[in-house]
């Protein structure tokens, strides 16, 4: 095991840099993906993992059928031998919950088996992730069928949410689930329609983040603070959201809303940390992070962040309108813009004869990147007509006010 102490480079916007120090150590379960396990087989294709109050690691390992033990510090303590686990989850008494097949069972910290989740066999088409409540409420994604089941304490159903589609509030093969640091908010990876889904206990949606790229000054689509593809999700005691992506190989951080702050991609010899990281966990200020391809996990304990912007950093400079997307649109459109500095702001959407239809912000927002939706639906003269609408965005400050304005096309 390698411990030492790292500064992590989280990169923001375009070119923004955030310092983040982390105490950093990695550890593998082997040190490398060539080295014998406990069994001598060789580690095998990591898929979640989950940390205990005690720090025990709990990892699944579904191409070998088993469920890998270790302690806080890395060292293999144990396994458990099951059929394709994937999803894990902790009970507050320390029961390990495991998802595998079309089931969750409840075992004990010795992997004796005690009861199983709902009706048990065929409760699930695919339990991807769960999250256990303090009060013993387990949430647990279902990819297949694009739903969160909801289970009581005693392991019976009281209630599901979402249902196939990229609306709001559906999943198209939802992936990681946690909460917030109060409980009082479910976090969901729609990893199919590539976003993060907020709602509350109940299942009730409240906003997202992520969904879609922007469009720059030369018209091109860009990635920057969206997903490729997400898989695993984890919040903080700051409630900062860390979310791994797959294909970017990083882990984004969100503040509580959902905006974008940055990316976890190397640490200070700018080495890549991530290759495919599967899965994240957050116990206590420790951050967790797996990475299927070199079969390591990564622990991380934040200690401070400190924001500074690089004298050539174009985003701070600037004061834009990305325009919205998708452009032609059906119903409702995304609207990105950035701002140079803290500043009072109206974003205003109007019609072809001069007509204000719907305001979507209006007040003081931070500088960076800032996202809102227009629901064409819920305009203030009822629902929209096709056409040729503009996004308005207007921004003052030290006794001046400027205005940017956009074309959209809605097409029913």
């Amino acid at each position: 095991m390698a411990n030492r102490n790292s500064k992590i480079l989280i990169i923001v916007g375009s070119m923004m840099l955030l310092g983040i120090v982390f105490a950093q150590f990695a550890f593998a379960y082997p040190a490398n993906i060539n080295a014998p396990d406990i069994n001598g087989q060789g580690s095998n294709q990591p898929e979640r993992l989950v940390v205990a109050a005690n720090g025990t690691v709990y990892v699944s390992e579904p191409a070998n059928d088993r469920i890998r033990i270790l302690s806080s510090t890395g060292t293999s303590i144990g396994e458990i031998a099951i059929h394709q686990p994937v999803a894990l989850g902790v009970l507050p008494n320390g029961d390990l919950l495991v998802g595998h097949d079309t089931q969750v069972d409840r075992l004990n910290a010795n992997g004796v088996f005690i009861s199983s989740l709902g009706n048990g066999v065929g409760e699930f088409e695919k339990p991807n992730d769960m999250v256990v409540a303090s009060n013993g409420s387990i949430y647990v994604t279902d990819s297949k069928a694009h739903q969160v089941k909801i289970y009581g304490n005693n392991g019976s159903r009281i209630g599901a949410f979402g249902g196939a589609g990229s609306g709001n509030g559906q999943f198209m093969f939802p992936a990681g689930i946690c909460m917030n640091v109060s409980e009082t908010e479910v976090y969901v990876v729609d990893q199919g329609n590539a976003r993060v889904q907020m709602f509350n206990r109940n299942g009730s949606y409240l906003r997202q983040s992520g969904r879609f790229t922007y469009q720059n000054a030369n018209n091109e689509w860009v990635f920057n603070g969206t997903f490729t593809r997400p898989q695993g999700i984890a919040v903080d005691q700051l409630n900062r959201i860390y979310i791994s992506d797959l294909y970017q190989s990083d882990l984004q951080m969100l503040d509580a809303q959902g905006e974008y702050l940055g990316r976890i991609v190397s640490d200070d010899a700018q080495h890549n940390l991530f290759v495919l990281p599967m899965d994240i966990a957050m116990v206590g200020n420790r951050l967790y992070a797996i990475s299927s391809l070199t079969s390591q996990i990564y622990s991380f304990t934040v200690n401070d962040i400190v924001l500074s912007v690089s004298n050539s950093d174009p985003v701070a400079k600037e004061f834009k309108l990305n325009g919205n997307y998708p452009n032609p649109f059906n119903a409702s459109t995304r609207i990105r813009f950035t701002l140079s500095q803290n500043q009072n702001v109206k974003l205003t959407i109007w019609n072809a004869m001069g007509q204000q239809v719907a305001t979507l912000v209006e007040g003081n927002l931070s500088a960076g990147q800032h996202e809102y939706t227009w629901n064409s639906e819920k305009s203030s003269t009822g629902a929209a007509a096709s056409g040729v609408y503009f996004c308005k965005l207007t921004a003052t400050g030290n006794g001046t006010a400027t205005e940017l304005t956009k074309k959209m096309l809605l097409v029913k």
